[in-house]
């Protein structure tokens, strides 16, 4: 074993778990699968295969940690068990996006509510236009979007407060037996914004605004009177089939919460004699059916 000096440098993204540390995490969650494990004599590639039910991860430390928490996330979602060594890195984005919104400890009511409300009677959707005969515009342009539409004023009127963006649409009945309807739409990053904060607490649109904001992900490329490159106009494209699809789809994804265990002091990794340069966190994924 190595020792490393810098910390998560490009000396090496590799620490070994502690055998003290494994075997008290897999006396309590009895696993079966470690889908990054140090020695690989097999070339596992646990980012591009099925995990199993019960997963220990020590992932990579460098640059790649971002996809394998995502990954991490994403087996989650499929309702499975996944405990995850990692640096407590809590200003990093891997973190923010796929960690703390889940944790248990994070309550917000009006954001609770919201989601509740979009679950129900929200679209969540990428608006696909085309070029035309007359238009300046070369490419096809996708944008994400979020639209809530009720008879009830107020209540629509309660969710533009909250996130104070967006814009309304009165929509007149022309049947007298039919009450007038409020629309309340946002768009591009005001839509990434608020599903980022109901993504959480989320129960029916979850797969759904876990799609629209990898969407978001997206570079943005040249639009416009430009043309966008053929390969991110067809990722674009295959985004905006999913979520039409997602619509009509019964595949219920389970929800995810998350359990953050700081460590306490720095950890000794594989048989090397000096403590890590940073401290370390135990993070359960538990996907809920």
């Amino acid at each position: 074993m190595k020792k490393f000096k810098g910390l998560m440098t490009s000396l090496s993204p590799h620490w070994a778990t502690p055998k003290w540390l494994y075997d008290e995490l897999n006396k309590e969650f009895n696993f079966d699968f470690d889908p990054c494990p140090l020695h690989n004599p097999d070339n596992i590639d646990g980012l591009n295969i099925e995990w199993k039910e019960r997963n220990f991860v020590n992932p990579p430390y460098g640059r790649e940690i971002y996809g394998w928490i995502k990954k991490c996330f994403t087996e989650c979602l499929k309702g499975k068990l996944i405990v995850a060594l990692i640096p407590a890195r809590t200003d990093t984005r891997w973190f923010n996006e796929f960690i703390l919104p889940f944790n248990g400890n994070y309550e917000n009511d009006y954001m609770a509510w919201s989601a509740g409300l979009i679950d129900g009677e929200g679209c969540i959707f990428i608006k696909k236009d085309n070029p035309s005969a007359i238009s300046k515009h070369k490419s096809v342009i996708h944008s994400l979007g979020l639209k809530v539409t009720m008879t009830d004023r107020e209540t629509v009127l309660k969710l533009k407060e909250i996130f104070n963006c967006g814009h309304l649409t009165e929509y007149k009945k022309d049947n007298p037996k039919w009450k007038d309807a409020l629309s309340w739409t946002c768009r591009s990053d005001d839509a990434v914004d608020v599903l980022k904060k109901i993504y959480r607490y989320s129960v029916t649109k979850k797969h759904e605004i876990f799609e629209a904001l990898q969407f978001s992900l997206l570079p943005k490329g040249r639009s416009g009177r430009s043309l966008v490159d053929k390969d991110l106009l067809l990722k674009r494209e295959e985004f905006y089939q999913l979520l039409r699809n997602l619509k009509i789809s019964k595949d219920n994804h389970s929800t995810v919460e998350t359990e953050i265990r700081f460590i306490k002091g720095r950890l000794k990794f594989g048989d090397s004699k000096n403590s890590a340069p940073f401290p370390s966190a135990i993070v359960v994924f538990r996907g809920k059916q």
